[in-house]
Formats: C-alpha cells, sequence, structure tokens
C-alpha cells in the first residue's frame, strides 16, 4: 500500500474494534502486539499503526473479578492501545465507525465483537450470525505466500 495522504495511510493502519468483551480484548492485544511488525515488513510506518477498542459500558471484559479487568486494562494500555469506555459504535461507514459521541472513527479495518445484534452497516444492514460476515469497508491483504495482491471491501462480525 503506498498512500501519499498522511490521513488516508493513518486510517489505513487503523483497526477499530467494536466490543470489549473476552474476543474484543484478545483480538485487541493480539492486534496491537503483532501490527507494528507486519507494518515494518512491508515497508509501512510502524508507529502509525493503531488498535481502537470501543466498548459501551464502563469497563472491559464485563462480568469479569475486578483484579482481571484491572490487569487487562494495564497489559492493554502498555501497548499504547487506545481504549474508549462507555462509547457505543452507533453505524459503520465507508470510512470506519460513527460513535456515540458524534465523532469518526477513521479506520481501514472495522471488526465487530460486540454480542449478538450487530450494529447498522452501510445504511441499514445488520447481521446477528454466529459466523464471520463479510460486509464492506476496503482492506488490503499481503502475505508472503500470496502471489498476488488482493484488494476488496470487508468488514468482518463475529
Amino acid at each position: 500500500m503506498r498512500e501519499s495522504d498522511p490521513a488516508e495511510l493513518q486510517r489505513h493502519l487503523t483497526v477499530g474494534i467494536g466490543g470489549g468483551g473476552a474476543t474484543g480484548v484478545e483480538l485487541a492485544g493480539e492486534l496491537a502486539e503483532e501490527l507494528p511488525e507486519l507494518a515494518r515488513r512491508h515497508d509501512l510506518p510502524a508507529q502509525e499503526c493503531r488498535v481502537v477498542l470501543v466498548e459501551a459500558t464502563p469497563t472491559l471484559l464485563g462480568g469479569s473479578s475486578p483484579g482481571l479487568i484491572e490487569r487487562a486494562v494495564q497489559i492493554l494500555q502498555g501497548w499504547a492501545l487506545r481504549y474508549a469506555p462507555e462509547t457505543r459504535v452507533v453505524q459503520a461507514v465507508d470510512e470506519g465507525y460513527v460513535l456515540s459521541s458524534g465523532e469518526l472513527l477513521r479506520c481501514g479495518v472495522c471488526v465487530w465483537c460486540g454480542g449478538v445484534k450487530a450494529v447498522a452497516v452501510g445504511g441499514g444492514f445488520a447481521a446477528v450470525r454466529r459466523f464471520p460476515v463479510g460486509v464492506f469497508a476496503w482492506i488490503s491483504i499481503c502475505a508472503p505466500w500470496i502471489t498476488r495482491r488482493f484488494t476488496w471491501p470487508v468488514t468482518w462480525l463475529w
């Protein structure tokens, strides 16, 4: 990916995760740890990689013990991961997520991990499924075993 506009490059290197339960927290941690190295391998600015975890409730890992929640927050803060508590994702659009604060979280990859009812995506689509459903936000995949660069629209709902 060679993006000349710095704002668009930042968007492409940002992953927005809706849902701070076990799945969202685990995914956020894995991505925050791995994305900078992946960016370096593809000659992208690792310092521009961001993972933003959006959670509608006051804490991550709802229903877990206070000690576990505190430890998870400490670990995630160590990765410079942005955490937005008490903030809901109200809609997924081409540029990212619209948040309950009115802010547009610009992200190239949107992942929904927020329970059984998905947020409205792109003007009304909503998914209530227990398997990944491709939705539509642009992402490029470059992996060593892929001989051709693929770009297609995708948002995953878990």
